[in-house]
């Protein structure tokens, strides 16, 4: 289960943030903490937020659309658009998503760091057969 994503190759030639996680892994994960190792972040426990996935794109538009840290432009609307589009449509049909904070959905709920980086956000996607990751580290 191999995807190339426009988004990776753009990172790889001109980096879009810290680290990017852009990947879909196959397995069959016991919790999203499991599935959060798989690909590279801490388990959270409790702190997960599930998110259908309309919130789920409003989640990633979020952090696409400016960095974290500064609140200054991350990418145009139309990368943005293709790289939501790209990365949902290789997540597992029967996947749920998750996140680690507000980003964009007023919730006031703040966020709580998955990875060692100042800032971090994203999706985790969990199916009964894969997981998928969408996931971006800024620092200040």
């Amino acid at each position: 289960m191999s995807t190339e994503f426009a988004l990776s190759r753009l990172h790889q030639s001109k980096p879009i943030a810290m680290a990017l996680h852009l990947r879909v892994v196959p397995g069959c994960f016991a919790s999203v903490d499991d599935a959060a190792m798989a690909v590279g972040l801490k388990p959270i426990g409790t702190s997960w937020e599930e998110v259908d996935r309309s919130n789920a794109e409003i989640v990633l538009a979020t952090i696409l659309g400016e960095y974290m840290s500064f609140n200054l432009p991350r990418l145009d609307a139309s990368m943005v658009a293709l790289s939501i589009r790209e990365f949902l449509d290789a997540c597992p049909a029967d996947g749920r998503f998750f996140t680690n904070g507000d980003w964009g959905r007023g919730t006031n709920r703040g966020w709580m760091p998955a990875t060692e980086a100042t800032f971090d956000g994203g999706i985790l996607a969990l199916g009964a057969t894969a997981a998928g990751v969408f996931w971006l580290e800024d620092e200040d």
